[in-house]
Parts: structure tokens; sequence; C-alpha cells
């Protein structure tokens, strides 16, 4: 179900409040590449970066291979902080098929 509510912080109204390092999408990935459905694994986690001409986001696995891109209703928001140089991962919660979903995260230093 598109744009549904996925609890507190995640999603839903309010969000363009959050800050960069606050925000949290779960949203799936649309136009996954079908080649590379086998290798991807529940918690793998992927980068998280601007694409077509920094209007777009797009996961890349860590070989740097594009996995697909995100259509959220806060991927503007998201958009926005990666202009600003912040650094976001995505974390691999589901796989059916081509369904993936994905957990959006602030990349914290592990410094």
């Amino acid at each position: 179900m598109a744009g549904g509510n996925f609890g507190p912080n995640i999603g839903g109204t309010g969000v363009n409040n959050t800050s960069c390092e606050d925000l949290i999408l779960s949203t799936n990935i649309t136009t996954p590449e079908e080649n590379l459905f086998n290798d991807l694994k529940i918690e793998e986690v992927l980068d998280v970066k601007l694409t077509d001409n920094n209007k777009a986001v797009g996961l890349f696995n860590n070989n740097g291979m594009v996995i697909g891109s995100i259509v959220d209703p806060d991927v503007l928001k998201l958009i926005k902080c990666l202009k600003d140089g912040k650094k976001f991962i995505a974390v691999i919660k589901e796989i059916q098929d081509a369904y993936i979903e994905v957990l959006i995260l602030y990349k914290r230093n592990d410094n």
C-alpha cells in the first residue's frame, strides 16, 4: 500500500521539520535491477546517492552498482539533505521477488 503510515518519524506529515540526522524513511525500491536480486540479503547495507542530475535518489551496492531508485512522499527532504552533504544508508528489511523494502537512515560516523 503506497503512502501508508509507517509510525513515528517515518514518512507522514511533519517530516519536513525533521533534521537530516533524524530523518528515517521506510520505502521500497522502484525499478530494481532484476539481475542483482539474487545477490541481495536481508540487513544488507546500501549506499544512498543522488542520481539523474541530483533530482532522484539511487541505491547502490558495495560494488557501486545501482540496485534501483526510490519514490517516497518525503524524497524531497532526503534530496535536500544529500545536496547539503549529509550521508545516508539504506538497510534491506524485506525481499519478496521484485519487492524490496528498505529503511533509509542518516549515516553516523563510526570513528
